[in-house]
């Protein structure tokens, strides 16, 4: 899947972390998580470390198992795209790409903010 293309007001020397969140249909003061990219040098998103490998928009209907996606349901829904900088490497204690069965578990989905 191709990732977005993103620019942003960056120095090369910094390391940047990229949070991609849904904005709706998840429970409130929680988020589910798109897209992590963390360790991205200046602006190369694509030489960052994919902590939670890019989903394109899709609409999440919640439900108490944190297991249902609204097939019926084609509109995306808002995201939210923060850009920290952060202060050096950081580590993240497990990696989620693609679909399988962690896309709801707990490293990707309705996390408390």
């Amino acid at each position: 899947m191709e990732r977005p293309e993103l620019h942003w007001n960056c120095d090369e020397e910094k390391l940047y972390t990229v949070l991609l969140m849904d904005n709706d249909g998840i429970p409130e003061g929680n988020e589910y998580f798109n897209w992590v990219v963390h360790d991205i040098p200046g602006c190369n998103v694509a030489d960052g470390k994919e902590a939670l490998g890019y989903l394109p928009p899709f609409r999440v209907t919640a439900n108490e198992d944190r297991t249902a996606v609204d097939k019926e349901n084609p509109e995306t829904t808002p995201f939210i795209l923060l850009v920290y900088e952060q202060s050096g490497p950081i580590e993240f204690p497990k990696e989620q790409k693609g679909c399988n069965k962690d896309l709801f578990g707990p490293n990707r989905a309705w996390v408390r903010v």
